[in-house]
C-alpha cells in the first residue's frame, strides 16, 4: 500500500512537472490554466496571501458559496451566462478557456447558470432568449456591463469571436458601465461603507468611529444651538410685532379722534350755514313788511286821526312778530 501511495504521488509530481528537490510545494491546477506554484516562504502571511491571488480557478462555476470570492476578486467579473438546457453549455465554456487565459491579467471568469439564476439576471436585461451570452460586473462599485446592441435585437453571444469583441470593448470602454441600483438605494451606500470598512485596520476603525461620534455631536450641539437662536429670534420678532400692532392701534385710535373732531366742525358749520340762511329770510321778511308798510302810507295821510291812530296800533301789531324773528335769528347766530 505505501508504495502505491509512493508512485502514485511519484506520478502526480511528475505529471506537474515538479521535481522532488523543489518539494515542499504547493500548487494551483486549474484546467485552461498555466499551473502555478508556491514554494515558499512557508509563512503564514505569505501563505495566506498566495493562496487569496491564486484559489479561484480560471473559469469558476458561480454559486452562492463563492459568490463573494469572484465579485470581489480586485479583477472586474465576467460571467459567461449560459443555459444549462442548452446542448452546446458546456462546450461553450470549454471554447472560452484559451480567451480566458489570455485575458486572466484582467478579468476573473466565472460560469453562471442563465436558467437558475433568471431572475437575477433580469435586472440587468438579460432574458432566457439572450442566452448564452456574456455578462461584466464591477461588483463593488454596483456597475455592470452589457452589450445593449446584442440585447435589443434579442442576440445572445455565441462564438469565440463575439466573445473577443466583448472583452475587448470592455477593456477600450465601448461597452459602458451602468449603475446595478439607483443612486437612492440603501444598499448601494451600505456595500460601498463595508467595502471601505474591509480596508482599513482595526485601529483605523476605531479612529474612524471616534471621528463620525464627534461629527455626530458637534452637527446635534449645532442643531441645538441654532434651535434656541431661532426661539430667541422668533422671541424678539413677535415683540416687535406686538409692538408694531399697538402702533397701528394708536394710530388708528388718533384716526378716530380726527375723524370725530372733522364731524363735529362739518356740523357746527352747518349749524352756522343754517342760522345764516334763517337770519336772511328774517331780513327779507323785514324787507317785504317795510315796503308793504311804504305802500301804505298815503292812504294813511287822508283817513281821520283816529283812524291815524288805530292805523298806528295796526302797524305796531304787524311789526312785533317780525321784530321778534330777527331777534332769534341774531341769536342763534
Amino acid at each position: 500500500m505505501a508504495a502505491d501511495a509512493r508512485a502514485a504521488v511519484a506520478q502526480a509530481l511528475q505529471s506537474l512537472n515538479i521535481r522532488a528537490e523543489f518539494l515542499p510545494v504547493v500548487a494551483a491546477i486549474s484546467p485552461g490554466m498555466t499551473n502555478k506554484f508556491f514554494s515558499g516562504p512557508f509563512d503564514d502571511a505569505s501563505l495566506r496571501q498566495w493562496v487569496e491571488l491564486n484559489k479561484l480557478p480560471l473559469v469558476a462555476t458561480l454559486s452562492p458559496l463563492n459568490f463573494e470570492d469572484v465579485m470581489n476578486s480586485g479583477r472586474r467579473a465576467v460571467l459567461l451566462v449560459t443555459d444549462d438546457q442548452y446542448r452546446l453549455a458546456d462546450g461553450y465554456v470549454d471554447a472560452f478557456l484559451p480567451l480566458a487565459a489570455k485575458y486572466s491579467r484582467h478579468f476573473t471568469f466565472a460560469a453562471m447558470d442563465g436558467t437558475k439564476f433568471a431572475g437575477y439576471l433580469q435586472q440587468f436585461g438579460v432574458l432566457r432568449e439572450h442566452l448564452p451570452t456574456m455578462l461584466a460586473m464591477d461588483y463593488p462599485n454596483d456597475l455592470f456591463f452589457v452589450d445593449d446592441s446584442l440585447l435589443e435585437i434579442g442576440h445572445g453571444i455565441y462564438d469565440t469571436e463575439g466573445q473577443t469583441a466583448f472583452l475587448e470593448g470592455l477593456l477600450s470602454g465601448a461597452i459602458k458601465a451602468k449603475a446595478t441600483t439607483k443612486w437612492y438605494s440603501l444598499a448601494r451606500y451600505k456595500r460601498i461603507l463595508e467595502r471601505w470598512a474591509a480596508d482599513m485596520t482595526e485601529t483605523q476603525l476605531i479612529f474612524v468611529v471616534l471621528g463620525l461620534m464627534a461629527i455626530v455631536t458637534a452637527v446635534m450641539l449645532g442643531s441645538c444651538y441654532f434651535l434656541l437662536t431661532q426661539e430667541e429670534k422668533a422671541s424678539a420678532d413677535a415683540e416687535k410685532i406686538k409692538a408694531e400692532e399697538q402702533r397701528l392701534a394708536a394710530l388708528k385710535a388718533q384716526r378716530a379722534r380726527v375723524q370725530s373732531a372733522v364731524g363735529r366742525v362739518q356740523t357746527q358749520r352747518s349749524d352756522r350755514t343754517a342760522a345764516a340762511a334763517a337770519a336772511a329770510e328774517a331780513v327779507a321778511a323785514v324787507a317785504e313788511a317795510k315796503k308793504a308798510l311804504g305802500a301804505q302810507a298815503p292812504a294813511a295821510a287822508a283817513a281821520p286821526e283816529e283812524a291815524d291812530s288805530s292805523g298806528s296800533d295796526s302797524e305796531e301789531g304787524e311789526e312785533g312778530p317780525v321784530r321778534e324773528r330777527a331777534a332769534a335769528a341774531a341769536a342763534t347766530q
